[in-house]
Order: structure tokens, then C-alpha cells, then sequence
């Protein structure tokens, strides 16, 4: 017994001895390094470790843990991010407490494609216009960035289609699943390295879980960079969404508890969401360029141009509105940059304007039709933002930023439906708008 002891104790310290050993790499298992990630954002270009924002890249080749049919679950692996699907199809994005009293909607962050505003001059976002295959990465900037980005505190989203990898190819994924889930995504890759084309196309339905919560959308993008000359950079876009997504609305925890695949019932006189048809038809369409040329050594300049538009019937258990918002806008930017043994400095100044045309009807829903006209509403918008940044690197050790913008925010309300016809003007001048870290 006590030499079974005394071998048991022996083989159990050789484990152990052998455990503490340091594996050996074979050729069949060499170390790899990991892709540098350079951030671009707030025109610092360097290694995300470097930037003085906070911020977080989302890649998508993420969602090949998760999920390709929503953007949701990349975009909660973010801390202090929550992204929320109301109904399928339906996007609300939270940076650090931003949208706490935005019931729905991206509100107060904003979203650029390419360098191509995404976000209109009323300070909405269509998230939802997007498909997997759209872009290749996704930087997220918690907090707000009014020393280049405007006046919104919430923070900053911006996505890029291509990388700075580039291989040709065609790819076709095909997924399927649950309560008549289908989607399909396609790319093609062609070009040089001097010349990249991207061309995406995506569909994406589902029956839903619950009564009134099918979905639908088609997406078709496409992008390219032209390296021009060593000093000269054209990037262009084209995205265009046609989806329709049904609203099943909410339940109190008596209707949950007995049905909780049932849509909201009708209460009050209102219909429920199902005799209401209530649903929503958008359609998408956004193309701009990025034109990106260096003066000299020390100089350049960027500058964006884009054209939008958007239109909207909803539907709803209330009523029945329809949206038609066109819009367009510009950006530019002149940087300097001097560098030396230890230090790195860089002033940027610029300006973006936006301007929509807007118009808004209101009728009364008759079993997803329209009916009565209720309202007709022009609004037009027009937004600028002046900026100024400088960036301060030593020694790659120590890294300023500070900058400032000046924002301002006009719109014009018109009511065609009521006689005399109502005007309503409002100006918001925003102060002076620092930002430091």
C-alpha cells in the first residue's frame, strides 16, 4: 500500500514537471502577427493603440461568431455600445447613454459611408439601409466629435467597403433558417491595385416570430478607389435599399403572457397592428465621391460630394404617413502636417453643409390604405459646421488633440393643408463646440 502510495505521488510530480514545459513550435505551428489596424478617423491615421479618441473597430468577419442577418450582435460586442432591433429591421444605436430618450431611431450619432454623410440634415439616420456585405470594417467613436464631425454628442459611426487588403474574387453565401429566414449575399472584386470595384448585392426575409413581424429587404452597393496619380485619391459610391418590414407593436405583460406571438390588439376605437396593416415601405438611394489630393510634401485637401434620397409610406395603427426627403451636401477639409525626429503635428480646417427638402403628409389609415389627408408639411433643413483641429504627437509617447467647430442648424415649417398657409422659421446657433484629449 505504501509503495502504491509512493509511485502514485511519483507520477503525479512528473505530470506536473511536464506540464510547466514550454511548448515547442513546430513548422506547422509558427507564430503569426496580427494585421496592423489603422484608424482614420478625426484624420489621425495611426495604429488604433495611438488614437486619442476612444474608439472600437468592428470587423465582419466578426459576424461569423454570431450572426450575418443583423449588424446587432457585432455592434453590442462593443462596450458602452447597445444597438437595438425594435422589429426586424427596425435599428436604434445607444453610446453611452446618447439615445436614452429616443424611443427609436439613430438619433444624435453620426454615420458616414465612405466618407459619404449618411445622416441628413435633420439629424436622422436610416441604419437599417445597410446590408452585411456593405463594408468591411466599422469604427465606432464613443463620445462626441465636434472638433470635425459637428455639434452631436453622442458619438460617431464610420463605416469603409474597401480595406486596405485587396484580393479579386466572387463570393455567394447562402443562409437559411427559422420562421422562413433567407438570405443571400453576393460580391464581386475586380480591378487592379490602382483601380478597385466592388460591386454587393443582398436579400434578406423573414416571416417573423410573431403575427405582423415579416420582413424583406434588397440591397444592391457599389464602390470604388482610383489611385489617380501618387498625389491624387478618388473614392465613389453607390447604395440603393428597397425594404419593407411590418410593425407588430407592443404588448402589456397580461397580452404577453397569453399569446406572445400576437400583435397589438386593437384598444380605444384604434384598430390592432394586423387590421392596420401596420408596416413600413422604405426605399434608399445615396451616391457621392471622395476626392482625396496632396499639394506638396505637406498639404492636402479632401473634399466630398453627395446626393440622397429617401421615401417612407408607414401605415400605422393611428394613421397613415408618407415621407418623401431629398437631400444633398459637401464636405472639405485642408490639412498640414509637419514631421520630425520626435514630434508630429497636423492642423485640419474645414466645413460641411447639407441642405433637405422635405416633405411630410399625414392621412388616415383605412385598413393600410391611405384615406383622409390629415396634414401636408414641407420642412427644409440646412445645416453647416466650421472646424478646426490640431494633433500632436511626441515621441510617440505623448498625443494632444484639441480642436473646436462652429455649428448652426436652420429650418423652414410649411402647412399647405390649412388656409392661410402657415410658415414657421427656427435657427439654432450652437456656441462653440471644443473638444480636447
Amino acid at each position: 500500500m505504501k509503495n502504491s502510495f509512493t509511485l502514485a505521488c511519483c507520477l503525479l510530480l512528473l505530470l506536473f514537471a511536464k506540464a510547466q514545459e514550454k511548448p515547442v513550435l513546430t513548422d506547422t505551428a509558427k507564430v503569426q502577427s496580427l494585421e496592423e489596424v489603422i484608424i482614420t478617423g478625426f484624420e489621425q491615421s495611426r495604429n488604433r493603440l495611438l488614437v486619442t479618441a476612444s474608439v472600437r473597430r468592428v470587423q465582419t468577419n466578426n459576424a461569423d461568431l454570431v450572426s450575418k442577418t443583423s449588424l446587432v450582435h457585432g455592434f453590442n460586442t462593443v462596450a458602452g455600445v447597445r444597438m437595438e432591433e425594435r422589429s426586424p429591421g427596425s435599428y436604434r444605436i445607444n453610446i453611452r447613454g446618447s439615445s436614452l430618450r429616443s424611443p427609436f431611431g439613430v438619433r444624435n450619432v453620426k454615420v458616414y459611408w465612405n466618407g459619404i454623410p449618411v445622416t441628413d440634415p435633420g439629424g436622422n439616420t436610416y441604419f437599417n439601409q445597410f446590408a452585411y456585405n456593405n463594408f468591411s470594417s466599422i469604427d465606432v467613436f464613443k463620445g462626441p466629435a465636434s472638433s470635425l464631425y459637428g455639434a452631436g454628442t453622442g458619438g460617431l459611426v464610420l463605416m469603409n467597403t474597401i480595406g486596405s487588403s485587396w484580393n479579386q474574387g466572387v463570393s455567394v453565401e447562402y443562409i437559411a433558417g427559422s420562421y422562413g429566414l433567407q438570405n443571400v449575399l453576393a460580391s464581386a472584386k475586380f480591378g487592379g491595385k490602382d483601380n478597385r470595384n466592388m460591386l454587393t448585392y443582398a436579400h434578406n426575409q423573414q416571416d417573423g416570430y410573431r403575427v405582423q413581424s415579416a420582413m424583406r429587404r434588397d440591397n444592391a452597393s457599389w464602390s470604388s478607389l482610383i489611385k489617380i496619380s501618387d498625389k491624387q485619391e478618388l473614392r465613389t459610391g453607390i447604395l440603393f435599399t428597397d425594404m419593407y418590414y411590418q410593425t407588430p407593436g407592443g404588448l402589456t405583460k397580461a397580452e404577453f403572457d397569453k399569446d406572445p406571438k400576437a400583435p397589438r390588439p386593437g384598444a380605444g376605437g384604434l384598430p390592432s397592428a394586423e387590421q392596420a396593416k401596420a408596416a413600413i415601405y422604405q426605399k434608399n438611394i445615396l451616391a457621392g465621391m471622395q476626392y482625396r489630393y496632396s499639394l506638396d510634401s505637406q498639404w492636402s485637401n479632401t473634399t466630398v460630394l453627395y446626393a440622397a434620397y429617401a421615401q417612407i409610406k408607414n401605415p400605422a395603427v393611428r394613421n397613415y404617413e408618407r415621407r418623401s426627403e431629398p437631400h444633398a451636401g459637401g464636405r472639405t477639409s485642408f490639412a498640414w502636417q509637419k514631421k520630425s525626429a520626435t514630434t508630429d503635428m497636423k492642423l485640419v480646417a474645414g466645413s460641411e453643409l447639407q441642405h433637405g427638402f422635405f416633405n411630410t403628409q399625414v392621412f388616415s389609415n383605412k385598413q393600410g390604405n391611405q384615406d383622409t389627408l390629415q396634414t401636408d408639411d414641407d420642412i427644409d433643413y440646412s445645416t453647416y459646421s466650421i472646424f478646426l483641429q490640431g494633433d500632436v504627437s511626441i515621441a510617440n509617447s505623448w498625443f494632444i488633440t484639441a480642436g473646436t467647430s462652429l455649428n448652426h442648424t436652420g429650418v423652414t415649417f410649411t402647412r399647405f393643408n390649412q388656409r392661410p398657409i402657415i410658415v414657421q422659421k427656427r435657427t439654432y446657433r450652437f456656441p462653440v463646440s471644443p473638444h480636447a484629449r
